[in-house]
């Protein structure tokens, strides 16, 4: 039986994992550190969208008591014009006088409203980094979630999956396409662009035997499930047949053909098998 990340009742847990769940809810969810669910994916979510709710209401309370900050600095450059227009009709003493009140009475005005502009714009900076962490977050546990899924159909040992996918999550993005999103790898990162996690995994199995068991994977003794070949590696000095290495070859032509032979430390034309 596969073991699913949540459950609706603890009866349907099999019974020897009971303990690494947890009730949330009205759901049973699996607790293991490190590992990310489509249900933390899901609270994520939920998360960056309360942000985003908040920023536009920060972004109203910015109007600082009804005004806007465009509008306080309208009302600093009229009480400048009625400065102007009053020093240009009086003596100098009387234009001192006047200058001193003008400016006393603009930092009254003034000081509490960049005071609060100072405040807002920390809270929106604040805001805005939370929001673009919650983002990360997301995308890295979409694009964790994808290469869970395809090194277990690809048949990795359960217990390489973490070290599987802490080495390809680097090399992930998403990308949004027709209204679709979709995890896939960089261009310039030493890998073919553009594959999926399942391509990825494929093109990486005959550099990495140690991720499948023996009689699984694409390594010494392996069939060569992640290249797509479904027949035991013959090049392996266990399953050494060259009658059936010709037949591979003639099914699945030279490049997978190449690989499988390199996968099991021979080559395509050789006429002994490995040491080992």
């Amino acid at each position: 039986m596969k073991l699913q990340a949540t459950y609706d009742q603890k009866e349907d847990i099999p019974e020897q994992y009971v303990d690494l769940f947890k009730q949330k809810g009205e759901k049973w969810c699996i607790e293991i550190e490190g590992v990310t669910t489509e249900a933390n994916v899901q609270r994520l979510e939920f998360s960056l969208q309360k942000e985003r709710t908040e920023n536009a209401k920060l972004r109203e309370e910015a109007k600082l008591h009804g005004k806007t900050p465009e509008e306080v600095q309208t009302l600093i450059e009229e009480l400048e014009a009625a400065k102007a227009t009053i020093e240009s009709g009086g003596d100098k003493k009387t234009e001192e006088q006047i200058e001193k009140i003008v400016e006393a009475r603009v930092r009254t005005k003034v000081g509490p409203l960049e005071r609060q502009v100072q405040k807002l714009t920390k809270e929106r900076d604040d805001s805005v980094g939370a929001t673009l962490k919650l983002t990360d977050e997301i995308k890295t546990g979409k694009i964790e979630l994808a290469i869970r899924a395809a090194a277990e159909k690809a048949k990795v040992i359960p217990s390489a999956i973490g070290d599987l996918v802490m080495r390809g999550k680097p090399q992930f993005e998403l990308i949004e396409q027709d209204g679709k999103v979709s995890v896939v790898t960089k261009d310039g990162i030493g890998v073919t662009p553009g594959l999926g996690p399942d391509g990825w995994i494929e093109e990486l199995a005959p550099l990495a035997q140690h991720y499948w068991p023996a009689n699984v994977g694409a390594g010494a003794g392996g069939g060569g499930l992640t290249l797509g070949i479904t027949e035991k590696n013959a090049w392996t000095k266990a399953n050494w047949n060259m009658t059936e290495q010709g037949q591979i070859f003639k099914k699945y032509g030279s490049e997978k053909t190449q690989q499988l032979a390199k996968a099991a430390g021979s080559f395509v034309g050789a006429t002994k098998p490995p040491d080992k």
